[in-house]
């Protein structure tokens, strides 16, 4: 009887979430509605900004901020009401006031495919996304087993929006992942990647990190693993380490970088910095280790691509970071302990992208890791790899892409 009662009141909790889901839906697509109804302000911007993901948004309108402040007035609705001091005239996005001011916007930015841009629907805006990294994880249409929600949100932005990407190898996986017409894909570079060339915070990086005590600087960014996409391929796979590594052996680790005086910076994704906090004693313990969260780059005013300069060697897995740090042309390890079920799982922009889009060794064991560690901070053996590679990913590597979108955002209609 306890049982059944335990039963039933985890059902009631179900119900009751589902239920305030559809309410949430059902909220944001009426007032989409109204959407249709209210004039538009030419020189009104609407930034749809995720507190994941901040730095997908945040340069594009700093820089609309400071070089062409007169022409725009620039609104921001957010996904955490704890990060709307980001930001001048700031909202979280459900604020009704905040929500009507959007609704008046000509132009509509978003970052990512959420919530935030449910509340749009009609033709007068002119929409501008910027997705948090370029595909190489599979997105919207791509996605096997995907949502409805997924495809409602790609089909909007496929439909409307004008898309911003790296490279044509890149515009061509934007346009299968999203349905996009050609003519609405540009590539222009992405206004994060700006970040990477900016100095404004280098003296505040150094001395938040300690720059200067350290022989090397290695930066660890996986992508989400205990997700929806990928609780399938954690059967039989203990998350109690930092790499999924079943031969991991924390001592070792530690005495490496110890020995090599090696800073080792971890960025979770902030879909799993949850669990770090909860779980500390995952966290390796040492003066070399590091694990910082969007709170501590929100708290000191930076932004985390500000850090990949000071970085000589990234380590990641199907994220889009390395994407992204390739403009350096520095060293990349892909750890890709769960490669075939992940693969299978969230799937892939190409079926053998794993070695198209990976100039860098690949690993599965803990074993095989500090060798190609200590390689790539010594031999870097794939420095030609990469350089055959870059013109692929990136047409550009003046770190000037939000003058080029914006060349294109003023000639809109």
């Amino acid at each position: 009887m306890f049982e059944i009662k335990i039963y039933d009141f985890n059902l009631a909790i179900k119900i009751f979430f589902i239920k305030l889901k559809f309410g949430l839906h059902r909220f944001l697509r009426i007032i989409s509605l109204i959407d249709f109804l209210l004039p538009k302000k030419k020189k009104r911007i609407c930034f749809c900004v995720s507190h994941e993901h901040i730095s997908v948004c945040s340069k594009y309108y700093n820089y609309l901020k400071e070089k062409h402040k007169d022409e725009y007035e620039l609104l921001v609705l957010i996904s955490d009401k704890n990060y709307c001091n980001k930001f001048d005239n700031s909202y979280y996005f459900l604020n009704p006031i905040g929500i009507l001011k959007a609704m008046t916007s000509k132009i509509v930015i978003a970052g990512t495919a959420v919530e935030l841009i449910d509340i749009f629907s009609s033709k007068r805006h002119i929409y501008l996304y910027f997705n948090h990294g370029m595909p190489v994880k599979a997105i919207g249409f791509a996605i096997p087993n995907r949502t409805k929600s997924i495809e409602r949100r790609y089909k909007f932005i496929g439909d409307n929006a004008k898309l911003f990407v790296t490279s044509d190898v890149f515009k061509n996986l934007t346009i299968s992942c999203t349905k996009a017409t050609f003519k609405n894909v540009y590539v222009t570079g992405t206004p994060r990647n700006d970040l990477i060339g900016s100095t404004k915070n280098d003296d505040k990086i150094k001395k938040l990190f300690n720059i200067e005590k350290y022989n090397k600087i290695v930066l660890y960014m996986p992508t989400y693993m205990k997700r929806e996409h990928c609780n399938d391929l954690q059967a039989g796979k203990e998350f109690n380490n930092i790499f999924y590594l079943d031969d991991y052996n924390k001592d070792d680790f530690i005495k490496t970088i110890e020995e090599n005086n090696i800073l080792f910076i971890m960025k979770p994704h902030p879909w799993e910095e949850y669990f770090y906090k909860k779980n500390p004693d995952v966290v390796p313990k040492s003066e070399n280790f590091k694990i910082v969260y969007n709170e501590d780059f929100y708290k000191n005013d930076i932004e985390q691509y500000e850090l990949f300069k000071f970085i000589d060697c990234m380590i990641s897995d199907y994220s889009s970071s390395p994407i992204d740090f390739l403009l350096l042309n520095k060293p990349v390890i892909y750890m890709n302990a769960l490669a075939e079920g992940y693969s299978k799982s969230r799937g892939m922009t190409l079926e053998d992208n794993y070695e198209i889009l990976m100039p860098g060794i690949k690993i599965t064991k803990y074993a095989e890791f500090m060798p190609a560690l200590l390689d790539a901070l010594s031999k870097d053996s794939y420095k030609q790899e990469r350089e055959r590679l870059l013109p692929l990913i990136h047409k550009y590597r003046d770190f000037n892409s939000c003058e080029r979108i914006y060349n294109i955002m003023k000639d809109l209609k």
